[in-house]
């Protein structure tokens, strides 16, 4: 399957939406596996130290800019086995462009064809004023989602409208994916031997 336009897969819990700003001191490093990114960014926040770790891919977003996302953050909180990193699917519209995925619509996440789970949608306002519309692939608790990951070649996104198929509105390759999550979880401290 080939991968044109852009967009970003990244996995995360939720507290990264809290991620104080950078301050002194910041240190960023890459890496890149496959079609994946791993993205680590160092922050002193006065308080104390954080990791922030992030993975993301190149891929297909149909019609629209979007980016499939989600951090771990490293500060003494949480992290796997007790909290996994969530995938999330983020839309972002401005002024009068129409959305494409819209609050309330149900999405058929695919890998490799086979239907892995059904997202829910919801959007708010950003301090901007675009909209933002976000798709809940898995919740932190689950990393059945990961996993399948792991194991696949594609991720497919779609509409569910009920027996009828639609097209996709996404799709991301996963070629990367494992070895970007073992560099993330050697990154941010966490065990991922479970995956």
């Amino acid at each position: 399957m080939k991968h044109a336009s852009k967009f970003f897969l990244t996995a995360a819990t939720l507290l990264l939406l809290q991620s104080p700003p950078a301050g002194a001191g910041d240190v960023e490093k890459q890496w890149t596996f496959g079609d994946w990114q791993v993205h680590i960014e160092k922050i002193d926040t006065g308080e104390d130290f954080r990791v922030t770790c992030t993975i993301q891919t190149v891929g297909n977003a149909i019609g629209k800019a979007r980016r499939l996302y989600a951090i771990v953050t490293n500060g003494g909180d949480v992290l796997p086995p007790e909290i996994y990193p969530q995938v999330m699917l983020e839309e972002i519209t401005t002024g009068s462009e129409r959305a494409g995925i819209l609050p309330g619509d149900v999405i058929d996440v695919e890998v490799d064809g086979i239907v892995v789970t059904q997202a829910p949608t919801d959007s708010y306002k950003d301090p901007q004023g675009r909209t933002v519309t976000l798709v809940t692939v898995s919740e932190p608790t689950d990393a059945s989602i990961l996993r399948s990951m792991r194991k696949g070649e594609d991720m497919v996104f779609r509409v569910n409208i009920g027996t009828m198929k639609q097209g996709a509105f996404q799709v991301s390759s996963l070629k990367g994916f494992t070895a970007s999550y073992l560099k993330m979880a050697e990154q941010c401290s966490f065990p991922s031997a479970d995956l």
